[in-house]
This record gives structure tokens, sequence and C-alpha cells, in this order.
């Protein structure tokens, strides 16, 4: 059985939480792609910018952390997009204090996980989608 694999997106603001998010995911089993570790190594943009969309390309699953401080972070629209058109499995992962309404219109209505602790979450992420048949 391969490994299943997930995209991770995050605000700048959430980088630790999503960090311990992805190892949480790594420790049962899943191979993780945080975008944001990519860029916090210091890569420009249109270095890793390949890099993003193969790895896009190869997941099972793009999770999208939604961040209080940037509810319409334009880089969620834009991996939304992406993900939409490579009918890939979309999850929105948000605190409570984040109101759907806030967000941009086409994600409003995805699968949306309540933000809890980084292992919480990770085991409802599996439990409630990955190891499911696709839609």
């Amino acid at each position: 059985m391969t490994r299943p694999k997930i995209f991770l997106s995050s605000a700048l603001a959430d980088v630790a939480w999503a960090r311990d998010f992805a190892a949480s995911l790594r420790r049962q089993g899943v191979d993780v792609y945080d975008e944001q570790a990519a860029e916090a190594v210091g890569v420009p943009w249109d270095q890793i910018e390949g890099e993003v969309r193969e790895h896009l390309e190869e997941s099972d699953l793009v999770a999208l952390l939604v961040s209080p401080a940037a509810p319409r972070l334009a880089t969620a629209l834009l991996y939304y997009g992406a993900a939409a058109m490579a009918k890939k499995r979309i999850v929105l992962v948000a605190p409570e204090d984040v109101d759907p309404g806030q967000l941009f219109l086409p994600l409003r209505d995805r699968t949306h996980l309540t933000q809890r602790s980084p292992d919480e979450t990770a085991e409802s992420l599996l439990a409630s989608t990955l190891y499911q048949p696709s839609a």
C-alpha cells in the first residue's frame, strides 16, 4: 500500500502549528509536502514553483490551513483553484473563531475541520477524509 500524500498550505503566521500538524501526519504514515517549509529555506518562488506544482499534482489531498489573521489569504485561493482543476480532495482546517463568511466564496462550501491540537486535527483529518473513497 502506498503512503497517502497531503499538500499542506498555511499562512506564515501559522507556520509553527502547521509544522507540528505535518509532523503528526508523518508519524501516522502520511507523506506531507508543506509549502511554507519549502519557502522558509529562502528559495525564491520562481525556483520552487515547479516543485510546488509537482507536489500538488501528486497529492491525494490538499489541506488549506485558514488563519484567523488572514482568512482571505490569496495563496489559499490559488492552491484551491489548482487543486479543484486537478480534481483533488480539498479540506479547510480553521480555528473555531474563523467565520466562514470571511472566506473567499469558493472556499465556504468545502469540507471544513475545526483546528484543535495538531495531533487531534491530524487524526480527525485522516479519519474523515483520506481513508474514504474520493467523491
